[in-house]
C-alpha cells in the first residue's frame, strides 16, 4: 500500500505545527519507555522526542493541557476525547478480522454522531484504533494549584456538556483527567503508521494553523456557564453534607448518650494533630468520623492524611471494608470505653468533668 504523505495548508509545515501544538508554556511528554513521562518548557524537545520515538518505533504522547511543572497543570486549553475500540475488544472472545472491521465501523459511526452535535471546529486525529477529538477553548482557562480540584470539576462539566449521546467507544478515562497525555498528531502509532489529522467526515485533511480551532472554539460564555454550574453543585453538596452532619450529630447523641454534639472528640483530635495514633484508636476514629458526618469514602480517606505513616492504598482498603460491612451497625465508642482503653484526655477534655458529675448524680 502506498504510504500517505502529510499535506499542509498555506505556509504551515511540520516544525511550525509542533511549535504551535507545544505552545508558549510547558508540557509533559511521554512514551512506553522509562521514564514514561517528563516535563519540559522547551518546544524543541518535542521535535527531538517525536523523531526519537519514530526512529525507535515507539508511541509519542504530549500532555493535552499546558503544564507549570511536572504533575502541575497550568490551565485548560482544550477538551480531549478519545474514541477507540479497546474497551469493546476486551468483551469479545473470538477476535477475527471481520470483528475488528465491525468495531472500526462502530467507532467511526459514533465519532461522526458526536461531531454532528458540535457547534465548534474540532481538531480530529486518527489513531490506529480510533480517533482523538480536541475542542479548543478560545483562551486558556488558567488556575492556581490550590484550585485544581475545582478546575477539574469545570473540565468535567465542559466535557459532559458536549457528550449528547451514549457511546460505547468513548474512553471514560480522559473524562475529568486534566493530566492526561494524548498521542502527538503526525507522530507514528503502534503499527508504524502516521496519526493523520482528518476532517468531520474522517477523511484525511491538511494540517492547518491551530488558531483556526481556537477562533471557532469554546467561548467564554460557556466557560462561565460551567463555572456557575459547578458552584451550584458544590453549594448543593455542602447543604446536603450539613444536613447529614446534623443528623449524624443527633444519631451520635442518641448512641452515646453523653451530650456529644456531632464533631470528632478531643481525644481523637489531639492524636490527629500529633499525626500518630494506635491501630485500635484509628478503627474507633473511623466509626467516630462516620457518625460525625464523614459519610463518603473520599471524605474518610482524606481525614487520615494527617497521620505521618499514612498510606492511601491501605487506608482506602480499610475504609471500603468498613462501608461494605454496613457502617450504621457500628455506634461510636462511649466515653467510658475510651477511658478504659487509656485514650481519654481526662481534665484536658471539655466533656470529661461534665460526664463524671452526671454519672455521680445518676448514682
Amino acid at each position: 500500500m502506498r504510504e500517505m504523505k502529510i499535506e499542509y495548508h498555506g505556509d504551515m509545515d511540520f516544525n511550525k505545527f509542533m511549535f504551535q501544538l507545544f505552545g508558549l508554556f510547558g508540557r509533559e511528554l511521554g512514551t512506553n519507555k522509562k521514564p514514561h513521562r517528563f516535563f519540559t518548557d522547551n518546544p524543541n524537545d518535542l521535535l527531538t522526542f517525536v523523531e526519537e520515538c519514530k526512529n525507535e518505533n515507539r508511541p509519542c504522547w504530549i500532555s493535552a493541557q499546558p503544564m507549570k511543572a511536572y504533575n502541575e497543570v497550568m490551565g485548560i486549553e482544550k477538551l480531549y476525547f478519545d474514541f477507540d475500540y479497546d474497551a469493546m475488544l476486551k468483551k469479545k472472545k473470538n477476535v477475527s478480522k471481520e470483528t475488528i472491521k465491525k468495531l472500526r465501523e462502530q467507532v467511526e459511526n459514533e465519532v461522526k454522531d458526536f461531531l454532528s452535535h458540535l457547534d465548534f471546529v474540532p481538531l480530529i486525529v486518527r489513531t490506529y484504533k480510533g480517533y482523538h477529538v480536541y475542542i479548543f477553548l478560545r483562551r486558556i482557562y488558567t488556575f492556581e494549584k490550590k484550585d485544581f480540584d475545582f478546575a477539574k470539576k469545570v473540565y468535567t462539566e465542559l466535557q459532559m456538556y458536549l457528550i449528547r449521546g451514549i457511546y460505547e467507544c468513548l474512553d471514560e478515562h480522559p473524562i475529568g483527567d486534566l493530566k492526561r497525555l494524548a498521542r502527538v498528531p503526525l507522530s507514528i502509532h503502534e503499527k508504524g503508521g502516521i496519526c493523520f489529522i482528518v476532517d468531520k467526515n474522517l477523511k484525511k485533511d491538511k494540517v492547518r494553523n491551530l488558531d483556526i480551532y481556537r477562533t471557532y472554539g469554546i467561548p467564554e460564555s460557556i466557560i462561565e456557564m460551567a463555572v456557575k454550574s459547578v458552584n451550584e453543585k458544590i453549594k448543593k453538596t455542602h447543604a446536603l453534607e450539613e444536613k447529614l452532619i446534623q443528623e449524624a450529630g443527633e444519631r451520635m447523641v442518641e448512641n452515646n448518650n453523653e451530650n456529644f454534639v456531632g464533631t470528632i472528640r478531643p481525644c481523637f483530635q489531639k492524636r490527629m494533630d500529633e499525626g500518630e495514633m494506635c491501630h485500635g484508636q484509628r478503627l474507633a476514629l473511623l466509626v467516630e468520623a462516620y457518625n460525625s458526618g464523614y459519610l463518603t469514602e473520599d471524605m474518610l480517606v482524606n481525614l487520615f492524611h494527617c497521620f505521618k505513616d499514612f498510606k492511601e492504598e491501605t487506608t482506602r482498603y480499610q475504609v471500603k471494608w468498613f462501608f461494605d460491612h454496613h457502617p450504621n451497625r457500628y455506634p461510636p465508642y462511649r466515653c467510658s470505653t475510651i477511658m478504659n482503653k487509656g485514650w481519654c484526655l481526662e481534665n484536658d477534655c471539655p466533656y470529661y468533668n461534665k460526664i463524671l458529675i452526671r454519672r455521680k448524680n445518676n448514682n
